[in-house]
């Protein structure tokens, strides 16, 4: 991981634990490179209705990513129980339950945060997903993401021979 990559995983860390010491029964964390679209109020409020203890509700920022289990649905919006669960973090609404739980299970990490988020059999926070989410992540417009860097030809080699063999095991996990 570089340094980056921690640090937002820490900044993810710290928005759990005040959820958890300011005693509310959820939050919403939102990465800075978040923008709520005018499907975002809709895609929220019927998260809030869905929401049950020990919840992540994810909003994904592309809507084209996750396919899974239809859970609930209403005229405009689903909940869906993705398998896998896709990549980043840029909006989700979090049960305390779950903050505390995702605390327990990050004092020591070694993954970026979205990819842990992935592992529910590790941390026992089943992620679900709302779409449309009402998200976009707006990095490119704001200077590019500060988590990527620059890798040699043999890193980024090595990168795409393992990342189709860690999909794999993610999707197989996820099932």
């Amino acid at each position: 991981m570089n340094t980056n990559e921690v640090a937002c995983f820490l900044s993810h860390r710290a928005a759990w634990s005040a959820i958890v010491s300011d005693t509310v029964d959820a939050g919403l964390v939102l990465e800075d490179d978040a923008l709520a679209t005018s499907d975002f109020i809709g895609a929220f409020d019927f998260a809030r209705c869905a929401m049950r203890e020990g919840h992540l509700i994810r909003f994904p920022h592309r809507d084209d990513c996750e396919d899974g289990t239809l859970l609930l649905r209403d005229d405009r919006y689903q909940l869906l129980e993705p398998a896998p669960v896709g990549l980043g973090m840029v909006a989700q609404l979090i049960t305390r339950d779950a903050a505390i739980r995702l605390l327990a299970t990050t004092e020591q990490f070694d993954r970026p945060v979205d990819t842990f988020a992935q592992m529910h059999w590790i941390t026992g926070v089943r992620p679900y997903s709302v779409r449309p989410s009402g998200i976009q992540e707006i990095s490119a417009e704001l200077g590019g993401s500060l988590l990527k860097q620059r890798k040699s030809l043999l890193d980024k080699f090595r990168h795409e021979i393992l990342r189709p063999i860690y999909r794999r095991k993610i999707r197989s996990f996820s099932s």
